[in-house]
């Protein structure tokens, strides 16, 4: 994973964040070292609003919400008042064959993920 984050001084500057995930159907689990080198989970579900292909591209959009603990009030200000902050978010994605890349836009961040699908 990689981040940036646009309403900061360092915009666009991209930090490698280390996490692992998975996905079942429309069900996601993550766990991952945020941008406050804390150890974060995230569970959700994500939804495609549209999706399309161009030859062996796939592509699409949707949005992704759940949960995610590992974070204080430099986040927002309720992370200080609860250890779990729910989120929903914007998704833009493409696949070529099995590898893919998802941009996803939640909070003050933009993620950048690679994946391997199965």
């Amino acid at each position: 994973m990689w981040a940036m984050h646009p309403f900061e001084p360092t915009f666009p500057a991209v930090e490698w964040t280390r996490g692992f995930g998975t996905q079942f159907s429309t069900w996601f689990f993550a766990t991952f070292v945020n941008s406050y080198g804390e150890r974060a989970f995230v569970a959700g579900i994500e939804r495609n609003w549209f999706e399309g292909a161009f030859g062996p591209l796939r592509w699409g959009g949707g949005y992704r919400t759940g949960v995610v603990t590992g974070y204080d009030e430099r986040l927002l200000e309720l992370a200080d008042k609860t250890p779990v902050l729910p989120f929903i978010g914007a998704l833009a994605w493409s696949q070529v064959g099995r590898v893919g890349v998802d941009a996803y836009y939640v909070y003050r961040a933009i993620t950048l993920e690679a994946s391997l699908r199965f």
